[in-house]
């Protein structure tokens, strides 16, 4: 018997071989409807999905140590690569949102909040009114996606916001030092960057007076403890204790649609790079082309990088014109795909839209591959095109711009079949793919060169002398290095099922069948630096009164370089339960249904119903 059995189940745990071959971890349960003993602060009382938290006092923020449920709100990583990094010396823009809600595995929101405009910033505050806000994970894993930086806030308001600064500033060093261990402790655990500290209430001269010493020692103790941690202070109180505020934005200062051209963008630093441009939300959850869910969802560690949005007009009279936004209609990977629409003047021959600006250093040879398609009558030409520049003109550490003279823009040949070596990760190149889409595939060869940005280029038909209207759907970009996809994949190992937990519940089909609804914590390891996000496959199985019924979870990994991994890599455990004899129990979720999570991944909800 397992060590960490649960108590209101025999729980076993065996080892089986796949007809594949495969080891396939196998774990018993008795089903059984005792009360849930999942704490509430970590877990949904209702759906025991895994949840956010904040702490709502100075006793809280003291006592806080880590726990082994607080797992599922650590953030994967720090903040990916960018240009120029974040520590150089050049005005930097900094948004502030106040949120609500802290959804770790996403909701089915109709009308979710999503904000996808990071290239143009470089540090998030994730802002409530409570005393300590920690930033849920899914803004921390978009943001540091992104390469952006992600705050948690501190904030003391109002009398009891007095009464609390007074009892950690007001008296000696010990009190407000231990403040700062618990602020850096915390955002070191769930790998965030730092703290905005947003005092907004008056101080006594004591506190006033400890409040420099106290943000000098936050600040100290957290660069040591995280890597280009942040400590940024709200001017509303000044010198003498007084709330005044000094700073604001108001009805005149409208933010993206005026701001975009005037903010600097930030460069990707490292391959490889893909994007399905999904938003991390949708009326649909699609996978390479094929429908897999139908309804509103919405997870931000399932949004991918965003491109540099904004209208281009092209040379000349003025007539001629491109657009480009992000559309829930259609997704090739995800639930959105970006939608470029333009015009091609008579006197133009092409026009290329720039997606990403990017700053890496060329490996001798990289991939790249793009997914589209064309909507409505337009036959215009589609090709990726690259901008190149002599590394050796370039500051290596923080690299320098370089000139016009020095950067080239090239038009790769798209490949009509893929490379031999490569064939089995690419084999879909120039065909015609499910929902109409279309994948051009390119091999470049380069030396000693910088891969400074990413374009799109739409070019008008042979012969044609007419305007053309097109729309282009993109559903995604990939630059891969080719050397890497010749390297052995690494499996999932280790698949664990925890946290096992029933309800009753009724099938939503016509007989209103009682059933089963099981949620469950699934555990396994895999190097996380190769991976782009986990697929759970959860299977039906069927039993009889008496019986053993059948879940089997399989977990497919997406590595970074966006590929599909062969069914022999994935991890794989099953769950054999087995049932009150009142229950004839079927799996209702059908065998090719599957979920698409940013890991970390938490409980899996699946509803098990009942037949006739």
């Amino acid at each position: 018997v397992d060590d960490q059995a649960r108590t209101r189940n025999f729980y076993l745990r065996e080892f089986h071989k796949t007809e594949e071959d495969q080891e396939e971890a196998v774990f018993r349960e008795v089903v059984s409807f005792t009360p849930d003993p999942l704490p509430v602060r970590y877990y949904d009382k209702d759906t025991t999905k895994p949840i956010s938290f904040y702490l709502s006092s100075l006793e809280e923020l003291l006592a806080w140590t880590p726990d082994v449920e607080d797992s599922f709100n650590v953030a994967l990583g720090p903040p990916e690569c960018r240009q120029p990094p974040l520590s150089s010396r050049r005005p930097r823009t900094l948004m502030c949102h106040d949120m609500m809600g802290g959804f770790i595995q996403g909701s089915a929101a109709q009308s979710p909040y999503s904000f996808y405009h990071w290239q143009y910033i470089d540090i998030f505050v994730y802002f409530s009114h409570h005393t300590v806000t920690i930033p849920p994970v899914g803004w921390t894993n978009a943001a540091h996606r992104h390469g952006v930086c992600v705050l948690g806030t501190f904030i003391t308001e109002w009398k009891e916001g007095e009464r609390l600064c007074e009892a950690f500033l007001a008296g000696d060093e010990r009190s407000y030092r231990a403040v700062a261990h618990q602020l850096v402790l915390i955002a070191q655990f769930f790998r965030f960057d730092g703290w905005l500290i947003n005092i907004e209430n008056s101080l006594s001269l004591a506190a006033v007076g400890n409040m420099p010493h106290f943000l000098r020692y936050l600040t100290t103790q957290l660069h040591q403890q995280v890597p280009r941690g942040l400590v940024l202070w709200y001017d509303s109180v000044v010198s003498s204790g007084q709330l005044t505020w000094q700073d604001e934005l108001n009805e005149h200062n409208r933010f993206w649609s005026l701001l975009e051209r005037y903010l600097p963008t930030h460069s990707i630093c490292s391959l490889p790079f893909v994007t399905s441009f999904c938003l991390g939300m949708g009326t649909r959850r699609v996978c390479y082309g094929q429908e897999e869910a139908v309804g509103p969802w919405y997870h931000l560690s399932a949004q991918e990088i965003q491109p540099l949005f904004g209208e281009h007009r092209l040379q000349g009279d003025g007539r001629g014109w491109v657009k480009m936004h992000c559309c829930l209609a259609d997704a090739w990977n995800g639930g959105s795909s970006l939608v470029i629409r333009g015009l091609i003047p008579p006197e133009v021959g092409n026009v290329s839209v720039r997606l990403f600006s990017l700053q890496v250093p060329v490996p001798p040879k990289i991939f790249l591959s793009m997914v589209y398609k064309l909507e409505g009558p337009s036959a215009v030409g589609v090709a990726l095109e690259l901008t190149t520049g002599d590394a050796g003109s370039c500051h290596v550490g923080g690299i320098s711009a370089l000139s016009a003279e020095t950067s080239s823009r090239r038009s790769p040949r798209p490949l009509r079949v893929p490379p031999t070596k490569l064939a089995k990760w690419v084999g879909r190149c120039g065909q015609q793919l499910s929902g109409g889409w279309v994948q051009s595939c390119y091999e470049v060869n380069l030396r000693g060169c910088l891969l400074q940005a990413l374009f799109v280029n739409f070019s008008r038909p042979p012969g044609s002398q007419e305007e053309e209207n097109f729309i282009c759907r993109l559903g995604e970009i990939q630059v891969v290095d080719a050397s890497s996809l010749l390297s052995p994949l690494p499996q999932v190992q280790a698949v664990t099922v925890s946290q096992v937990h029933w309800q009753p519940a009724t099938s939503e089909g016509e007989s209103g069948a009682a059933g089963l609804r099981l949620s469950c914590t699934l555990h396994w390891a895999y190097l996380l630096p190769h991976v782009r996000c986990f697929r759970i496959h959860c299977c039906q199985g069927s039993g009889e009164p008496g019986r053993d019924g059948r879940v089997e979870f399989l977990v497919e990994p997406i590595p970074k370089e966006g590929f599909l991994v062969p069914r022999a890599e994935w991890g794989r455990a099953a769950m054999l339960y087995s049932t009150p004899r009142t229950f004839r129990v079927q799996f209702t979720v059908p065998l090719s249904q599957s979920h698409l999570w940013s890991i970390p991944i938490g409980p899996v909800s699946c509803f098990v119903s009942s037949g006739s």
